[in-house]
């Protein structure tokens, strides 16, 4: 039971914090439309790469940055970026970011029995917006850890941790390129899409947007959220198991019946305010937070931690 219980709080969590829809539209639409966005950069990547990232991923920063959401993130980016003015000058450069990759990976369930990260994790990523040699540049001055070196015969700056290698280049003029695991042996400076950096993010106006092929107990998911006016959210996730999705649909059941009992501000008239579909192991849910409710939400989030883990 207690398997099912967190399934729940994080499907709630993932339509509250990771995906949105249309205003008034049906549950799962937006994330239909967010697979199908996502389809083109997928297949861009799998034609090169070889194979199909299990994840992909598309940030606006500009509407993340302009958000009161980023309050929950701006500590901990300060604190990463430390008094590195450059770094600090292409980070506000940055309008958009495109990720690719391997979900186990990115989740940290490829690990050994010393817990740490095994040599197998593919990650691809780019940076959009900030002028790439520039802020090539600035992570050489910044960065001392970074060492000049080659992929694939073609310059690129080279980061090893946990053993394994992420190598960093100016792509096209406003594209930074990062890429590390089996990926780097498909990707070279320069060459194709994926080495100019030309991969196209399909968040458009939104906040955030995803498409995830199969991980664990789940066999596909999508979705994508926005942050401009409060929080809207829609996402659908299809289960391996049609059991699991009629348990989800139990708990939202017994959750909204109870929200009124919940004792967190504002939480159980977000839950009831949430739409909740199961078509078989599919599961949609939408949401729409007003700016006030977000800000209970910030609140309720910052009182439980201090903020998110990044």
């Amino acid at each position: 039971m207690k398997k099912f219980s967190v399934l729940f709080l994080s499907l709630f969590l993932v339509t509250g914090l990771a995906a949105c829809g249309k205003k008034g539209s049906a549950p799962g639409k937006g994330a239909a439309e967010t697979k199908q966005a996502a389809a083109a950069t997928t297949a861009t990547a799998e034609k090169e790469l070889g194979v199909k990232p299990g994840l992909t991923l598309a940030v606006n920063l500009k509407s993340v940055k302009a958000s009161p959401m980023f309050a929950l993130f701006k500590d901990k980016i300060d604190a990463e970026l430390g008094k590195s003015e450059c770094a600090k000058k292409v980070l506000d450069a940055v309008e958009s970011v495109v990720l690719l990759g391997d979900p186990e990976g990115l989740a940290g369930k490829k690990r050994d029995e010393a817990e740490t990260p095994k040599k197998d994790e593919s990650v691809y990523m780019v940076l959009h917006g900030a002028d790439a040699k520039a802020a090539i540049a600035c992570m050489k001055e910044s960065k001392p850890e970074i060492k000049d070196g080659k992929l694939n015969g073609a310059d690129a700056l080279i980061v090893e941790k946990d053993g394994q290698n992420s190598y960093v280049w100016a792509g096209a003029e406003k594209a930074v390129v990062m890429v590390t695991g089996k990926y780097a042996e498909k990707v070279t400076p320069g060459k194709g899409a994926l080495g100019k950096g030309e991969v196209k993010p399909f968040a458009g106006d939104k906040s955030i947007a995803f498409s995830m092929g199969e991980v664990e107990e789940m066999k596909e998911a999508s979705g994508f959220l926005d942050f401009s006016k409060g929080l809207m959210a829609d996402v659908s996730v299809t289960l391996k198991d049609e059991k699991t999705a009629q348990m989800a649909e139990k708990q939202y059941e017994g959750a909204k019946k109870q929200a009124d009992q919940i004792p967190f501000p504002g939480v159980g008239d977000m839950i009831k305010s949430l739409k909740f579909v199961r078509n078989g192991a599919t599961i949609s849910v939408q949401l729409s937070l007003s700016g006030d409710q977000v800000k209970q939400l910030m609140d309720l989030v910052k009182g439980m931690g201090g903020g998110l883990p990044m």
